[in-house]
């Protein structure tokens, strides 16, 4: 007898049904501001899921090591004796350019994880 592998539309659970299943890690459907009751009146800007920490410090770890590795790397400034100082002089300040962009990702994911719940 052959199986029909098919399903039905109906039979199919729901986006809703399958993050409820994950618990303490499905995302909650509001993000916005939270006002503290207790003591001085404070905010705090809160994101729909769960503060991820051992992704925080590995962020924090990366952009550490990467920021360290753009400031080892020597970029020539000054006069230029031919074509080839100045080219090698613009490839390695439109690299450190490309490299800060990477650490500006990093530190924007790290700042998401930090402001989540």
């Amino acid at each position: 007898m052959a199986r029909n592998h098919t399903r039905k539309p109906s039979e199919k659970p729901s986006t809703l049904a399958r993050l409820r299943r994950l618990g303490a890690l499905s995302p909650d459907d509001h993000a916005g501001f939270r006002e503290f009751r207790r003591g001085l009146p404070t905010r705090q800007w809160i994101l729909p899921f769960r503060k991820p920490w051992p992704a925080t410090l590995i962020l924090a770890a990366s952009a550490a090591g990467l920021s360290l590795l753009l400031l080892i790397v020597p970029i020539p400034a000054g006069s230029f004796d031919d074509l080839f100082d100045l080219t090698s002089s613009l490839f390695m300040m439109f690299w450190a350019l490309g490299w800060l962009a990477g650490i500006l990702i990093v530190i924007a994911l790290q700042l998401a994880s930090l402001f989540a719940r």
